[in-house]
Protein backbone atom coordinates (compact mmCIF):
# COMPACT_ATOMS: atom_id res chain seq x y z
CA UNK A 1 0.00 0.00 0.00
CA UNK A 2 1.34 3.37 -0.97
CA UNK A 3 1.17 6.22 1.41
CA UNK A 4 1.25 9.86 0.32
CA UNK A 5 3.85 11.79 2.28
CA UNK A 6 3.22 15.51 2.50
CA UNK A 7 6.01 18.00 2.21
CA UNK A 8 5.43 18.96 5.87
CA UNK A 9 6.11 15.42 6.97
CA UNK A 10 9.32 15.40 4.95
CA UNK A 11 10.41 18.68 6.49
CA UNK A 12 9.12 18.94 10.09
CA UNK A 13 11.30 21.99 10.70
CA UNK A 14 9.28 23.87 8.10
CA UNK A 15 6.31 23.92 10.45
CA UNK A 16 8.47 25.46 13.16
CA UNK A 17 9.80 28.10 10.77
CA UNK A 18 6.30 28.97 9.62
CA UNK A 19 5.10 29.25 13.23
CA UNK A 20 8.05 31.48 14.13
CA UNK A 21 7.29 33.66 11.11
CA UNK A 22 3.62 33.99 12.14
CA UNK A 23 4.55 34.92 15.71
CA UNK A 24 7.09 37.47 14.47
CA UNK A 25 4.46 39.03 12.21
CA UNK A 26 1.97 39.21 15.07
CA UNK A 27 4.52 40.89 17.33
CA UNK A 28 5.42 43.37 14.59
CA UNK A 29 1.76 44.24 14.10
CA UNK A 30 1.30 44.78 17.84
CA UNK A 31 4.34 47.06 17.96
CA UNK A 32 3.07 49.00 14.96
CA UNK A 33 -0.38 49.35 16.51
CA UNK A 34 1.17 50.55 19.79
CA UNK A 35 3.24 53.19 18.00
CA UNK A 36 0.27 54.24 15.90
CA UNK A 37 -1.95 54.58 18.96
CA UNK A 38 0.68 56.64 20.78
CA UNK A 39 0.98 58.91 17.79
CA UNK A 40 -2.78 59.32 17.69
CA UNK A 41 -2.87 60.21 21.38
CA UNK A 42 -0.11 62.81 20.87
CA UNK A 43 -2.02 64.21 17.90
CA UNK A 44 -5.17 64.50 20.04
CA UNK A 45 -3.28 66.22 22.84
CA UNK A 46 -1.85 68.82 20.44
CA UNK A 47 -5.02 69.41 18.40
CA UNK A 48 -6.30 72.99 18.67
CA UNK A 49 -9.56 73.03 20.56
CA UNK A 50 -12.58 75.30 20.22
CA UNK A 51 -16.12 75.59 21.60
CA UNK A 52 -17.14 72.37 19.87
CA UNK A 53 -14.75 70.57 22.23
CA UNK A 54 -16.25 71.96 25.44
CA UNK A 55 -18.08 68.76 26.36
CA UNK A 56 -14.96 66.72 25.64
CA UNK A 57 -12.80 68.89 27.87
CA UNK A 58 -15.34 68.92 30.71
CA UNK A 59 -15.76 65.14 30.47
CA UNK A 60 -11.98 64.64 30.60
CA UNK A 61 -11.73 66.84 33.68
CA UNK A 62 -14.64 65.04 35.38
CA UNK A 63 -13.27 61.57 34.60
CA UNK A 64 -9.87 62.66 35.85
CA UNK A 65 -11.25 63.78 39.22
CA UNK A 66 -10.33 67.42 38.68
CA UNK A 67 -11.37 69.35 41.82
CA UNK A 68 -14.06 71.69 40.48
CA UNK A 69 -13.53 74.04 43.42
CA UNK A 70 -10.10 74.92 42.00
CA UNK A 71 -11.59 76.57 38.92
CA UNK A 72 -10.17 80.01 39.81
CA UNK A 73 -6.65 78.57 40.06
CA UNK A 74 -7.14 76.90 36.67
CA UNK A 75 -8.34 80.24 35.31
CA UNK A 76 -5.02 81.80 36.30
CA UNK A 77 -3.08 79.03 34.54
CA UNK A 78 -5.20 79.47 31.41
CA UNK A 79 -4.44 83.22 31.47
CA UNK A 80 -8.06 84.37 31.79
CA UNK A 81 -7.91 87.95 33.09
CA UNK A 82 -9.17 89.17 36.47
CA UNK A 83 -12.04 91.27 35.03
CA UNK A 84 -13.30 88.18 33.19
CA UNK A 85 -12.95 86.17 36.41
CA UNK A 86 -15.04 88.76 38.25
CA UNK A 87 -17.74 88.51 35.59
CA UNK A 88 -17.74 84.71 35.85
CA UNK A 89 -18.04 84.87 39.66
CA UNK A 90 -20.80 87.47 39.51
CA UNK A 91 -22.77 85.45 36.95
CA UNK A 92 -22.40 82.16 38.87
CA UNK A 93 -22.23 82.81 42.62
CA UNK A 94 -21.76 79.64 44.64
CA UNK A 95 -21.66 77.41 41.55
CA UNK A 96 -18.11 76.14 41.03
CA UNK A 97 -19.08 73.82 38.17
CA UNK A 98 -20.65 76.68 36.19
CA UNK A 99 -17.61 78.88 36.92
CA UNK A 100 -15.29 76.16 35.64
CA UNK A 101 -17.41 75.77 32.51
CA UNK A 102 -17.39 79.53 31.88
CA UNK A 103 -13.61 79.66 32.25
CA UNK A 104 -13.23 76.79 29.80
CA UNK A 105 -15.53 78.55 27.33
CA UNK A 106 -13.40 81.71 27.54
CA UNK A 107 -10.27 79.62 27.03
CA UNK A 108 -11.71 77.68 24.09
CA UNK A 109 -12.90 80.96 22.52
CA UNK A 110 -9.28 82.13 22.83
CA UNK A 111 -10.39 85.05 24.98
CA UNK A 112 -6.86 85.63 26.31
CA UNK A 113 -3.48 86.60 24.81
CA UNK A 114 -3.23 83.74 22.28
CA UNK A 115 -0.12 85.21 20.65
CA UNK A 116 1.77 84.98 23.92
CA UNK A 117 0.30 81.77 25.39
CA UNK A 118 -0.68 79.75 22.33
CA UNK A 119 -3.92 78.17 21.22
CA UNK A 120 -5.94 75.90 23.52
CA UNK A 121 -4.96 72.22 23.38
CA UNK A 122 -5.29 69.33 25.77
CA UNK A 123 -1.50 69.35 26.09
CA UNK A 124 -1.64 72.94 27.37
CA UNK A 125 -4.47 72.07 29.72
CA UNK A 126 -2.48 69.12 31.10
CA UNK A 127 1.02 70.59 31.30
CA UNK A 128 0.54 74.31 31.68
CA UNK A 129 -2.55 74.31 33.79
CA UNK A 130 -3.18 71.13 35.74
CA UNK A 131 0.45 70.10 36.41
CA UNK A 132 1.33 73.63 37.51
CA UNK A 133 -1.52 73.37 39.99
CA UNK A 134 0.23 70.35 41.53
CA UNK A 135 -2.40 67.92 40.27
CA UNK A 136 -0.08 65.43 38.58
CA UNK A 137 -2.44 62.45 39.07
CA UNK A 138 -5.26 64.38 37.41
CA UNK A 139 -2.95 65.40 34.57
CA UNK A 140 -1.86 61.79 34.04
CA UNK A 141 -5.49 60.65 33.91
CA UNK A 142 -6.40 63.35 31.39
CA UNK A 143 -3.63 62.15 29.08
CA UNK A 144 -4.90 58.57 29.25
CA UNK A 145 -8.60 59.21 28.57
CA UNK A 146 -9.61 58.89 24.92
CA UNK A 147 -11.23 61.85 23.28
CA UNK A 148 -14.97 61.54 22.92
CA UNK A 149 -16.29 62.06 19.43
CA UNK A 150 -18.87 64.77 19.18
CA UNK A 151 -21.95 63.80 17.19
CA UNK A 152 -22.02 65.62 13.87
Amino acid sequence: MLRHVSSMEKHPHSIQLIMIFIVDCAISLQCYAFRATGGEINHQLNKTLDNKNLREVITKLERSDFPVGRWADLRLRLHITQPKLDTVKDDNPQNAKECLQCCLILWLQQDYDVDEYGKPTLEKLVTTAVKEMGLRAVADKIGKIDMISEPE
